[in-house]
């Protein structure tokens, strides 16, 4: 927090409060642009996270094939896939290692 404070927000804030007597304003918008930019990260990395978690916790996961050639339906089968889009049903060994992970 107080790295972005300083960095972004300080500069920031000192162009926009340059009177001598606005330094108790100036570390005040200062604190508050590094609190925006640390709040940003953390919901950035709270919503991956809970993705990755989502995914980990389903048992049927939806995927989507990336059509590169050549992907043929016994590639596929052999990564565990039936299809090349739709619905992945984990088999149980990946579901039981999938919760030990979570």
């Amino acid at each position: 927090w107080s790295f972005f404070t300083f960095v972004i927000g300080y500069p920031i804030a000192s162009a926009t409060y340059d009177a001598p007597n606005e330094l108790g304003i100036r570390l005040l918008a200062a604190s508050n642009g590094g609190l925006v930019v640390t709040l940003v990260l953390m919901l950035r990395l709270y919503l991956g996270v809970s993705f990755v978690s989502d995914r980990l916790d389903k048992d049927v996961v939806y995927f989507e094939s990336d059509e590169r050639q050549p992907i043929t339906a016994v590639d596929l089968q052999r990564l565990g896939y039936r299809s090349q889009g739709g619905n992945w049903i984990k088999p149980e060994s990946v579901a039981a290692r999938d919760k030990l992970i979570r």
